[in-house]
């Protein structure tokens, strides 16, 4: 009888410790925002404030986070929302003087995000921006 007790709780033991498995810790999604113009630095005229809009699957705003008064170099990184698959970014680009009217720019790309990962969005001298929204 001893020895079927035995035999039991060395089975249970064993099953027990194939069955506990551990929790790989979930990686977030994140993106870093990139201010990548040498032209642009802290005592210029001209500024600009960096939006990044999140989407989900159907298109919805779900999230947004900014850069205010971004330099040359200057970078944020977001973690984004878990029901994002998609980022935009919007730009305003404002002067010291009240008689320039500020401008509103959408770059025009749509940036993927990488579940559980990390994707670079840089704002340079050459990259496409328009008026309307990608």
């Amino acid at each position: 009888m001893k020895k079927i007790l035995f035999i039991i709780s060395a089975i249970i033991a064993v099953s027990l410790s194939f069955s506990c498995k551990k929790d790989e810790p979930v990686k977030q999604t994140t993106y870093t925002v990139t201010m990548a113009m040498p032209s642009v630095t802290s005592t210029s005229t001209v500024h600009y404030d960096l939006t990044a809009y999140e989407y989900n699957e159907a298109g919805e705003k779900v999230a947004n986070n900014a850069i205010e008064m971004a330099t040359n170099g200057s970078s944020k990184k977001f973690t984004a929302s878990s029901r994002s698959v998609k980022v935009k970014l919007y730009i305003k680009m404002y002067s010291d003087y009240t008689t320039v009217s500020p401008q509103y720019l959408w770059v025009q790309q749509v940036f993927y995000l990488e579940q559980g990962g990390n994707i670079e969005i840089k704002v340079e001298e050459q990259t496409k921006v328009g008026k309307s929204e990608p």
